[in-house]
């Protein structure tokens, strides 16, 4: 589909797609939108060219609405029966690279790209379709015969195409709408769905309604440009400015197999890296040591009913040496040019094609080096022989690049299973800077990945899916997966991830899934264990590593003979299942968990997980530590302590492992104490109501008043143990923007009480020895963590961050002590309420009984507080993200208003939120947002209220 471009009223340009355009207009409208960004050559000047100001530009915020026939689409409605269209409601990520041109203010046409969809899950797709909640909407490629698609961002199909639809730009609030697209059910879905014949059936409308900042601005005079500037966000949008040099990989554009030998096949992914920090960061060529070195590497999601079981890493290359930095603005941070390329600039960008990092030539070339001559955490290498030196040995089609075996490609071999590129910088000049600036270490986030579609059997091709996840290693892509630290010697070495899954495949059976990852931990991982107890039985042990490269001269390993593949030796005893390799004094050459590598270890058994601690030992230097996972529940163990993790997509609740109980409640002011609320009477009943359990609130942190604040009210006549948790840095693994680097947590309590502060969870040995002992430290040191036993009564925690730091946090508590005469009554969370990703998410727990428990929801403007928000909107999701109940004037549904007043819950105003239900035992999510995009300081509330 091509872009017919026709005139509307006032200053404002629409575009209606079309299936032909005028031949007349496609040569200037292809000068007008060609990109002279990168090292293409400027248009050629002309004495009749166009002369003005284009703008590329990307969009900051939006939504998207879709009013779906639902019958229709899930088949239960005749073409003949009248359609009745129900509205879905997502956010567009932030800062999407939903690329649009603007030439003197009039909208020129829009290039490829994509909005990822926030907000809702699919539960408006059959279950047949087997969706992911990771929906996108793309601008595809000219070629196509649709212009707007909207596919699973996960699995990759498209499930509706759209046609009909107008572009309206308005140059003066810079927004940018595309509505009356028409959804047509696409090929693929209709397959999916097992009707073929309803392709190209229309379902429903979208509308989208984004504002756009520019990326790049160019000037241009008779078709020829004159200058190129790089703006800085607009306000409000995050941007880079961490301090100090802060290399990450902004995009991962295209992935490649560029060889193929003995059964495998060498790829090459294109990169782009970004200066995310404030100080220009080092390009210096070889022989120089002071550059950033890349590590590429791919892997596979697969296994069980959803095919999301594991994820293991199958390949990686050697690292490219970095040379000569270009200054674009690919991340949109803002560029500040340096004077030349031998650094970076803040905020700038410098591309890498797959052709130049898969490149196997010799010296003085940026060619590729073996990791073994490299320390990941400080960036150190010998350049004394030369690290990329080829000379001595001969290439075949894999050799340095990714190395994959082609039957773990092989489509046929591996249905429904999802790939994943991953890119690394690891930068001498962060770790020079940190030892001169404490505090300012940025050598923690220099991972990202991005998820390919891949098509072949023997020789293979890569499509991609959606954009980069940026500053998260790709392990970060396993739903459901919790990850805990390794980090054995803060600041002098790196780190390393123990990512794990459990499930439940068939009755009586669970399957334990443990992903090492090594980030940048230079001494590297040799053994692994997890303990075992009494009347557990396990079986089906396996291990999985991605294949290191063979030997090769000047490959800085011992004797050039390469990393050893061989696989590692698993011992089961009574009281431990554990694998190993060869010691560091047996074999230099040890297959171990080097950097920049993953390897798996698995097995099922008859028991359900709980909280254990299973031992990491390395290779090089350093005694075996602990860490904090899940393993199989001995005979006569605890009951299940559960591991929540709040999604960062809103209404996406993952599920933890069941029940203890841990409830909430923030209040006006910090340090006050929460009024309690009538709480209903449970009658008697032959089965016992579900209890309210942990809370997870995610919110944007501000100062001030605007801080957050979480409360809880502790009924009965018992002390109860209880954790308490500030999660910031941590986030980011998870694909959380803008997450609180370091926050700090306060716990106030009723008369008597000593107030509580926490800044480093690790700080006081005490703590850090209770905290540990819980099975669910934080997993990143400057994270903040209470563990208390507390008598009955109101407690109010407040999140801030460390010096006034402000972004996203989450605040937890959980109830240790689920047996005593004790509960923790009523929750509620009062902080910012911003829009898109920045609204406040609360997630709660119910558990420990079979039986509904009556629940209700309030969201509210709190009184007195300054920037109240004004109409607050509440919605009521389930762990799948189905929508349970919503309200925005609480008074509109006149049978919830009654039952919210029955239970003495009425609320203050008009324009307050509240929703009554029964809920069965499960993991709910309420979402909190402003009508009509309104922000402000908002509270959300959950109430116990027992027996329906």
């Amino acid at each position: 589909m091509k872009d017919f471009i026709t005139f509307a009223t006032g200053d404002q340009w629409r575009i209606r797609t079309m299936s032909k355009i005028l031949g007349y207009f496609t040569l200037p409208l292809l000068l007008l939108l060609s990109n002279s960004s990168g090292h293409s050559a400027s248009p050629a000047k002309t004495s009749t060219g166009p002369t003005g100001t284009r703008e590329k530009m990307i969009v900051s915020t939006g939504t998207v609405v879709m009013q779906l026939d639902l019958q229709r689409l899930r088949g239960s409605r005749s073409q003949t029966e009248q359609s009745k269209r129900e509205s879905v409601r997502f956010e567009v990520s932030p800062n999407s690279f939903f690329t649009v041109l603007v030439f003197n203010d009039a909208l020129r046409g829009a290039q490829p790209g994509s909005m990822e969809l926030i907000g809702a899950n699919a539960p408006f797709l059959p279950e047949s379709v087997n969706a992911s909640s990771q929906l996108v909407l793309e601008r595809a490629p000219s070629d196509g015969p649709f212009e707007l698609l909207i596919r699973d961002g996960k699995t990759g199909p498209v499930l509706f195409n759209i046609e009909g639809h107008l572009y309206d730009y308005d140059p003066v609030s810079h927004s940018l709408k595309i509505n009356g697209g028409r959804l047509l059910i696409s090929d693929e879905l209709a397959k999916k769905l097992g009707r073929p014949a309803d392709a190209g059936v229309n379902v429903g409308e979208v509308s989208i309604a984004t504002n756009v900042y520019p990326i790049e601005v160019t000037k241009i005079e008779n078709g020829a440009a004159r200058s190129i500037t790089m703006p800085p966000r607009a306000g409000g949008i995050p941007n880079g400015g961490v301090p100090g040099p802060d290399i990450i990989v902004g995009d991962m554009p295209n992935l490649q197999q560029q060889g193929s030998a003995a059964g495998q096949v060498g790829l090459a992914m294109g990169g782009t890296s970004c200066n995310n920090g404030t100080v220009p960061v080092h390009f210096y060529q070889l022989p120089d040591p002071d550059h950033s070195v890349v590590s590429q590497s791919l892997y596979r999601m697969s296994g069980g009913a959803t095919n999301d079981e594991r994820i293991e890493q199958i390949g990686h290359a050697w690292v490219k040496h970095t040379f000569g930095a270009s200054q674009e603005n690919a991340c949109a941070f803002g560029c500040t040019p340096f004077g030349d390329d031998s650094e970076l600039g803040p905020g700038c960008s410098d591309p890498y094609a797959a052709s130049q990092n898969g490149f196997q030539g010799n010296t003085n070339s940026g060619a590729l080096g073996s990791r073994a001559w490299v320390n990941p955490f400080t960036g150190v290498f010998s350049v004394n022989p030369r690290p990329e030196n080829h000379t001595g040995h001969t290439h075949t089609g894999t050799s340095h690049r990714i190395l994959v075996n082609a039957t773990d490609l092989n489509t046929t071999l591996n249905p429904g299973a999802t790939y994943y590129a991953e890119m690394q910088y690891d930068v001498k000049h962060e770790y020079d800077w940190c030892q001169t600036h404490p505090g300012e270490c940025n050598m923690y986030n220099n991972a990202s990945y991005k998820r390919y579609n891949v098509s072949g059997t023997t020789t293979f091709t890569f499509a991609a899916v959606g954009s980069a996840i940026r500053m998260t290693p790709a392990t970060g892509a396993w739903p459901g997966a919790t990850s805990a630290t390794v980090e054995p010697a803060p600041g002098v070495d790196g780190r390393a991830f123990v990512v794990y899954k459990v499930t439940n495949p068939s009755a009586g059976v669970w399957h334990y899934e443990y992903a090492i990852h090594n980030q940048n931990l230079d001494r590297s991982i040799q053994s692994f264990s997890v303990p075992l107890g009494s009347g557990i039985t396990i079986s089906n042990i396996e291990f999985h590593a991605p294949p290191n490269h063979p030997g090769f001269a000047n490959d800085g390993t011992v004797g050039n003979t390469g990393f050893s593949n061989a696989v590692w030796t698993p011992t089961q005893t009574a009281s431990d299942m554990s694998w190993n390799t060869e010691t560091f004094a047996a074999n230099p050459n040890a297959n171990a968990i080097r950097f920049g590598t993953t390897y798996n270890f698995r097995f099922d058994s008859n028991r359900p997980p709980t909280a254990v601690n299973a031992t990491v030992g390395f290779l090089k230097t350093g005694t075996p530590i602990t860490v904090g996972i899940q393993g199989p529940t001995a005979d006569g163990g605890a009951t299940p302590s559960p591991t929540p993790f709040l999604s960062p997509t809103p209404g996406i609740t993952p599920s933890p492992t069941p029940p203890t109980s841990p409830t909430p409640i923030p209040t006006a002011t910090p340090g006050a104490t929460p009024t309690p609320s009538v709480t209903a009477t449970p009658a008697g009943s032959p089965t016992p109501p579900a209890k309210a359990n942990n809370l997870s609130t995610r919110m944007n942190v501000q100062t001030g008043a605007n801080v957050g604040i979480g409360g809880f009210i502790i009924t009965g006549s018992a002390p109860k143990h209880v954790l308490l948790r500030a999660i910031g840095p941590s986030l980011t693994q998870s694909g959380v923007p803008n997450a609180l680097a370091d926050p700090v947590i306060e716990l106030h309590g009723p008369a008597g009480f000593t107030t509580i502060t926490n800044n480093n969870w690790m700080d006081d040995p005490a703590q850090a020895t209770a905290i540990t002992a819980t099975g669910i430290p934080p997993t990143n040191p400057l994270e903040a963590a209470i563990d208390a036993t507390l008598n009955p009564g109101a407690y109010t925690a407040i999140i801030r961050g460390n010096n006034n730091g402000t972004g996203v946090g989450l605040i937890e508590a959980y109830d240790f002590s689920p047996g005593v005469p004790a509960e923790l009554a009523n929750i509620s969370t009062r902080a910012f309420v911003g829009t898109g990703s920045d609204i406040v998410i609360a997630g709660f727990i119910l558990g420990g009984n079979s039986g509904n428990a009556q629940i209700a929801v309030r969201g509210l403007s709190p009184a007195g507080v300054p920037n109240a928000l004004a109409d607050p909107m509440l919605e009521l999701r389930n762990s799948s993200g189905a929508l349970i109940g919503s309200s925005d004037n609480w008074q509109d549904n006149a049978a919830q208003a009654a039952a919210l007043t029955a239970a003495g819950l009425a609320l203050p105003n008009t324009s307050d939120a509240g929703i009554i239900v029964a809920l069965p035992p499960g993991l709910y999510t309420a979402l909190l947002s402003g009508a009509s995009g309104g922000t402000g300081v908002g509270l959300v509330e959950v109430y116990d209220l027992g027996v329906p």
